[in-house]
């Protein structure tokens, strides 16, 4: 039913993220966090909510002497005390006997009592002169926000049957709740924040979730329970069409399944070009879970894996031994090519919630973050290299460090993958030996030293999301300056340029793994350049292997020649946009 107030047949505008056309009801979202519910409680279930209560502080006490130790082994015994304060604060008898005394006084659900009697702590303690004292107002808030996502995981575990056969419509999506979706059957996302580069637009990709991110307004515009069609391809939200607008969607909907149809014709034939040239085209992957669709579109291996996402799933640090399940099961369900594993990239927009190896940063993505983490966190690196190492005597993978900026941090991390490989030797642990290593190219400083570094790896991967950003002082999360993200800006080609013949010249293997490997109307331009491979979301893969079955190797060199001699950003993307119609023009003119 839709809501009195909703707008009729209206048009929102966004941005592309995910591809496909999704219809369906919208489920509101408006915060990260679900709101603290306020329920009243019979007498007669007042002692089962008290024992509930209970339980679960034990068990939040559990997880917290759990991650005490994680952090005392991992980080040294210093930074494993902020958790006794933590304890210390779940066992204040005043408060846990206030929570309960609030409970029978108003006969409100726990959740709520709770998170009101911490609050009056909070603004108690931060009215404090005494600087000890109002430090405690940050151990009560993680403490309690602790207590509360437990006594509240009941709720949260619905979230997923709430978003079955729904679309959601949200402010933002932090990756930890993007991977949440691949579970609930969501039909599809917007958000009123976030660009086609975020990481949820990517893991959106990823999961082939149709999604439109930096939508402003949707989130007051659409109510629960309105009818929309969300229009992926176009960065397009309908708000309770009209009947003609719903027909006339469904016929652009069919037209475009008859395309992705001729498309995905392509995956059992040879990915060769018309002047019988073999390219390659490989998928970027955040799971175990996504290895299926890799096999279905019959890509030429994994060429990025995000091994921060298993980080994410667990909320934690995993262990060796769930680290080296996840990755050998990767390996061992991939039917063709070789797994690029890249080491943990955590920071920036993805970082371990309440996690204090990581701290507040005016500008994280410029921080700590992927191999400076590492470099810092070495216990926690070197268990992330050995399962590694470990899995590879199960399948081929290349091992990929991210953020390198120069030469020193290339020869400290290879330093200690060689401590780790002596240990696994001494403990008589198979592993590929001759792993192949690789840099991401990602960091400007990157592009004037690649003969620099060749004699210290094996091959090189563009990480093109990053590497625009840095170069043109651009953060890809911010939708404000989104539209100075400009992937056809002369000073990118050339820098690609640039770095693919240096790799070539060095004889060392070059791909790239960013968002514009898998857009195809840049993979012509890329393989003219003279890229090795292309990786991308497995979604996009069967209409670049179809594009570059149609496609004389030779017109793609004279492709790149034509733009690179070009100034202007809006010029090459008309140049692009041309010359990607002629080849696909009877495709979609047959449609």
């Amino acid at each position: 039913m839709t809501h009195s107030n909703s707008i009729k047949n209206s048009k929102l505008k966004g941005i592309h993220a995910s591809s496909g056309i999704s219809f369906g009801r919208a489920f509101i979202m408006t915060n990260e966090e679900l709101e603290i519910p306020k329920i009243t409680i019979n007498k007669v279930v007042l002692q089962n909510e008290i024992n509930r209560f209970e339980g679960i502080l034990d068990k939040t006490r559990s997880e917290i002497i759990s991650l005490r130790n994680d952090v005392a082994k991992n980080l040294g015994e210093s930074e494993a005390e902020i958790f006794d304060a933590h304890l210390l604060v779940l066992e204040d008898q005043a408060l846990i006997s206030e929570t309960i005394k609030e409970v029978k006084d108003t006969l409100f659900n726990i959740e709520f009592c709770f998170h009101k009697v911490c609050q009056r702590y909070i603004d108690f303690f931060s009215s404090m002169e005494d600087e000890y004292l109002r430090e405690r107002v940050v151990d009560i808030k993680d403490v309690s926000r602790r207590v509360l996502s437990n006594l509240m995981g009941q709720v949260r575990s619905e979230l997923c049957k709430w978003l079955k056969n729904r679309i959601l419509v949200a402010q933002d999506l932090v990756p930890s709740m993007a991977l949440e979706l691949q579970k609930s059957n969501v039909l599809a996302f917007v958000t009123e924040l976030g660009t086609s580069t975020s990481h949820s637009s990517i893991m959106a990709r990823t999961m082939e979730i149709p999604a439109v991110v930096g939508c402003v307004g949707v989130t007051q515009k659409v109510h629960l329970d309105d009818y929309i069609i969300v229009d992926a391809d176009e960065g397009m939200v309908i708000v309770n069409p009209s009947e003609n607008t719903l027909s006339e969607y469904r016929e652009i909907q069919k037209k475009r399944n008859i395309i992705q149809q001729r498309f995905d014709s392509s995956v059992g034939q040879p990915l060769k070009t018309l002047d019988g040239k073999r390219l390659h085209l490989m998928s970027n992957v955040e799971s175990v879970e996504d290895i299926s669709r890799v096999n279905k579109v019959n890509a030429d291996g994994i060429g990025l894996y995000r091994t921060e996402t298993l980080f994410l799933k667990h909320r934690t640090f995993p262990s060796e031994e769930t680290q080296f399940n996840e990755y050998r099961k990767v390996v061992e369900c991939l039917e063709e090519g070789a797994v690029i594993i890249r080491t943990l990239d955590l920071g920036g927009d993805k970082t371990l919630d309440g996690n204090k190896s990581f701290h507040d940063e005016i500008n994280p993505f410029l921080g700590f973050r992927a191999i400076r983490f590492c470099l810092k966190n070495q216990p926690i690196f070197k268990e992330q290299l050995r399962a590694i190492l470990r899995a590879s005597a199960y399948g081929k993978i290349k091992l990929m460090y991210p953020m390198i900026s120069g030469v020193d941090e290339l020869i400290k991390t290879n330093k200690l993958l060689d401590e780790i490989k002596k240990e696994l030797l001494s403990e008589s642990i198979p592993f590929d030996e001759k792993i192949p290593i690789g840099v991401m190219v990602e960091i400007p400083s990157l592009v004037f030293s690649i003969d620099i570094l060749a004699p210290h790896c094996d091959f090189f991967s563009i990480g093109s999301n990053d590497l625009i950003q840095y170069l043109f002082a651009i953060d890809r999360g911010n939708e404000m300056v989104a539209d100075l993200y400009q992937p056809t800006h002369p000073s990118l080609l050339r820098v690609l340029k640039q770095i693919i013949d240096s790799a070539k010249k060095h004889h060392k293997e070059i791909g790239i793994c960013g968002e514009i490997g898998g857009d195809p109307l840049f993979s012509s331009l890329l393989f003219g350049m003279g890229i090795d491979y292309l990786s991308m979301s497995s979604s996009r893969l069967s209409e670049v292997r179809y594009l570059v079955q149609h496609l004389l190797l030779e017109d793609a060199k004279k492709l790149s020649e034509t733009v690179l001699k070009m100034n202007d950003a809006r010029e090459i993307m008309d140049c692009l946009k041309t010359f990607y119609s002629k080849k696909m023009g009877k495709v979609f003119e047959n449609s």
